[in-house]
């Protein structure tokens, strides 16, 4: 058998000479590597955690986290707050359900602070002065309107007694405004008990014209966190479970709860993350394994595979765990990274042993002709690699240069155990531990014939070349979705709760905010932001002080005269007309009005009930007045409000928005829909020109987001230099290094075009998917490139053509190695984070069209820049 010509002596003979002493030192370099992962499990368990604040994935040096870090400094505990929403059919129940929480939360020793400023008595009392002028007078004429009916209840809170005035608004000429209001509310709660089901009568939506169901509030919390636990908030959060059921079991208040805010949605986030890693790592080393089998078709060299692996991925977080003590949520997904490739010199090591060995050489003499045959091409394949991985490191984007870093370290380690481990391993194995492997690559395409057809391979890349170049229409429409929302698990409880927030303006979590020197600069500089179209309102002390609360307070104190006697209970109540209910029916089916005339249709269907249902009028008073004291005592509180200075304001509230060093916060709310990123760009951008050092969530997605975009092409770029760099030095062949560049670029093209037509956008963790492409890619270009530069080699003094290298190992090798990588990245698409499903899925696409592009454009460009003859 001839001796392949050597395409780097240099390189091939360190390669050899280092499987060669592995060979030798068998048995310590075996222990030695046990020794290494042992230690590397230890440091791992010990030692490594994961740090789940996707802020700190960015270079604290920039802009915006500046800002964001003075921001926090005056206000401490804002990043770590939890917010509890609640959720009524009505008002009332609202009320009472979220200050029976509010009570509970602040009695407890695992909160600091409570903030809700509707269960606040100074809100109670003085909430009326927080409507504006015109809105105040409505509200006041509607309760003035509706006094003889307070009366009357206050002193007998009967359905008589409601009937009666009932039938006292049908019998008049012009109907009081809020009649149609009460007669379709009492239908509603008549008709639901007929029915068997709970309906509650609001009072609150019966004095109001406003109708904003289902109702929302939010309770925001200061939590004690315990940091020693995996989730630091999950004993707040069982307890808020258990007082919402306590809180149930006490009102009767059907309420939905929800809990989000940054402590909760990391929480969620590490679960789904850890159990869709754990389910991906477990998927693809399954996967992988039948690869292998398929691949070496040996139970025994496939098991010293896995384990090489194993030592690998082992060791790699270990040291891991002594550089950077935590991995962040996209640096964790190097365990499945790790999987794919971790095998790939040993598939291409083994697969050209066993070749070697069919041909009847020895164990030395197998490991020798390898590394002359494949031996520069699978030393590079190393470096050029982690310099994809490393692409990230000098970019701002401090979270995916983590997962390049360990990366990168994985990859260098996966090298030195299969080229020394294994080698060990095998000079232990039996002479026929494994099967032989045919050259071709039959085995691996079903029917295809032994040679890989030059003119069908020639169309193929033609092709190719033409779709990409029809791709770059589509690259124009490539998208980075910056919302690191839109990464975590949708079914996720706090996720589902954060995007409630968006429903109500002055809950979007979405926001600016800016630290001022006092309330009245807050107030000037709001005077200037709120005339930006983008900006719907701001928020600081001073807003809570009402406007033009002396004229209100008269507005008030005149409506109270005939409020006051009416809410006192003081008198006697007046005695219902006998019959009461049929005369309300007889009044309301002659009425004009669509809501009276339902009204009595029920009140007919409701007596008949009487008689055949026991309970039933019971049952309908109870919903009636539920909430009837409730109103009593908010509407007693809402009559009698005091002038409101600074000095005056709750506690919790001062605390929001003014620190202990005196700063004051102005928050800014966003006009449009924040999660549309041409809005957020826009108000984030049209603040920022007023205020540079503003801060908040919106910042932090928006500019993050740019900040990222431009991390990706700086690493792209970095991997393409720093790895044609290296190719040209081992090489000194720059038409070479183009051609194994070219099927590259072609794959990155046809990449991110697929993601344009399948919706799949480029995030926080799929940036990675082009460099890696790069240098994932070039391993297979650089395979085949050399493999074919090879193909000549000197036989009795004459030059003789070696056959097509598609009849030799190498491009069976590079298929095993691309299907192992693709099957390996393409388990994290299972994961429920769907940034780490978008990464698999991304990767799985990018490493397709690698192992297309090379296969096919690889040889032929090859074929076509050959002076003299086909080198395939």
């Amino acid at each position: 058998m001839q001796t392949p010509k050597s395409y780097n002596p240099k390189i091939e003979s360190l390669l050899s000479g280092w499987m060669r002493l592995a060979r030798r030192f068998r048995v310590w370099v075996i222990l030695f590597w046990g020794l290494c992962a042992a230690i590397g499990a230890w440091l791992s368990i010990s030692f490594l955690g994961i740090n789940t604040d996707t802020s700190e994935m960015i270079d604290a040096g920039v802009p915006y986290r500046v800002a964001q870090t003075e921001f926090e400094a005056a206000f401490p505990d804002i990043n770590n707050q939890i917010l509890v929403i609640i959720r009524a059919s009505t008002p009332d129940g609202l009320d009472i359900f979220s200050a029976e929480m509010s009570k509970a939360l602040r009695g407890s020793d695992l909160v600091t602070r409570v903030s809700h400023p509707p269960s606040d008595p100074f809100f109670a009392k003085n909430g009326l002065l927080y409507l504006e002028t015109s809105a105040l007078e409505d509200q006041l004429a509607q309760l003035s309107e509706a006094a003889p009916l307070i009366e009357r209840l206050t002193l007998s809170p009967k359905i008589e007694t409601l009937f009666e005035t009932l039938a006292q608004m049908a019998e008049r000429d012009t109907l009081p405004d809020n009649a149609e209001t009460l007669w379709q509310a009492v239908g509603e709660t008549l008709k639901a008990n007929l029915d068997g089901r709970r309906l509650p009568f609001s009072w609150q939506e019966t004095f109001s014209d406003e109708k904003a169901g289902p109702y929302q509030t939010v309770i925001v919390i200061d939590p004690v966190l315990d940091y020693a636990r995996l989730r630091p908030a999950a004993p707040l959060q069982d307890l808020i479970d258990q007082l919402a059921k306590d809180s149930v079991e006490r009102t009767q208040i059907k309420a939905d709860i929800y809990v989000t805010g940054n402590p909760v949605l990391r929480s969620d986030e590490l679960k789904s993350v850890s159990q869709g890693i754990g389910l991906a790592f477990g998927i693809s080393f399954i996967i992988v394994a039948i690869i292998l089998s398929l691949a070496l078709r040996s139970p025994l060299l496939v098991g010293c595979v896995l384990l090489s692996l194993i030592l690998s991925i082992v060791m790699t977080a270990g040291l891991a765990a002594l550089i950077f003590g935590e991995l962040n949520l996209v640096s964790v997904a190097f365990t499945v990274l790790m999987v794919g490739l971790g095998v790939d010199f040993a598939i291409h090591l083994l697969m050209h042993l066993q070749s070697k060995k069919r041909a009847g050489l020895s164990v030395p003499a197998a490991f020798y002709r390898t590394s002359r045959g494949i031996g520069t091409a699978l030393v590079l394949t190393a470096p050029s690699t982690a310099l994809a991985f490393l692409a990230f490191v000098p970019t701002q984007f401090v979270g995916i240069s983590q997962l390049g870093v360990v990366a990168a370290i994985g990859v260098t380690i996966a090298f030195l155990v299969a080229t020394s481990f294994l080698p060990a391993i095998f000079s232990f194995l039996p002479v026929n531990a494994e099967s032989p492997v045919r050259s071709s690559v039959k085995p691996v395409i079903g029917g295809a014939t032994p040679r890989f057809n030059p003119d069908l391979r020639n169309r193929l890349a033609v092709g190719l070349i033409g779709l990409g170049l029809f791709a770059l229409i589509l690259m124009p429409h490539a998208k980075f979705d910056a919302d690191p929302m839109a990464l975590r698990d949708q079914s996720a409880p706090s996720v589902k709760a954060f995007e409630l927030l968006f429903e109500k303006p002055e809950t979007v979590p979405y926001r600016l905010s800016v630290l001022t020197e006092s309330p009245q600069a807050a107030q000037r500089l709001s005077d200037e932001i709120t005339q930006l179209e983008s900006v719907k309102s701001t928020r600081s002390l001073l807003d809570f002080i009402p406007q033009d609360q002396y004229d209100k307070i008269d507005l008030i104190d005149y409506a109270a005269i005939g409020l006051e006697f009416a809410l006192s209970g003081e008198g006697t109540a007046p005695s219902p007309r006998d019959d009461v209910t049929n005369q309300l029916y007889h009044l309301l089916i002659k009425s004009d009005n669509e809501a009276g005339r339902a009204l009595a249709g029920v009140l007919q269907t409701w007596q008949k009930g009487l008689k055949t249902e026991p309970g039933l009028r019971e049952r309908t008073e109870r919903d009636l007045f539920v909430y009837w004291p409730h109103q009593l005592e908010r509407l007693r509180a809402q009559i009698t409000p005091s002038e409101v200075y600074q000095d005056d304001l709750p506690p919790d509230l001062l605390a929001r928005y003014q620190s202990t060093s005196g700063k004051t916060r102005l928050e800014i709310l966003p006009a449009q829909d924040v999660r549309n990123l041409d809005n957020r760009r826009r108000f984030v951008t049209d603040v920022k020109r007023i205020i540079p050092t503003v801060t908040g969530s919106a910042r932090t997605v928006q500019d993050a987001g740019d900040i990222i975009q431009m991390s990706m092409i700086q690493a792209v770029l970095t991997a393409l230099i720093t790895v044609s760099i290296l190719l040209f030095w081992v090489t000194r062949n720059a038409r070479l290094v183009l051609i194994m560049l070219t099927p590259l670029l072609l794959a990155g093209v046809l990449t991110t075009a697929t993601g344009v037509l399948f919706n799949l956008p480029y995030n926080f963790a799929n940036v990675i998917v082009l460099p890696l492409l790069i240098g994932i890619g070039v391993d297979s270009s650089l395979h085949i490139a050399l493999s074919a530069a090879q193909g000549k080699a000197k036989e009795q003094g004459r030059l003789e053509k070696r056959p097509s290298m598609f009849d030799n190992v190498t491009p069976r090798a590079v298929i095993f190695s691309a299907v192992t990588t693709i099957a390996s990245f393409g388990s994290l698409s299972f994961s429920a984070h769907r940034g780490t499903a978008s990464m698999g899925l991304l990767l799985m696409i990018a490493i397709g069209w690698v192992l297309l592009c090379t296969l096919c454009v690889t040889p032929a460009l090859l074929q076509w820049t050959s002076r003299k003859r086909d080198l395939t």
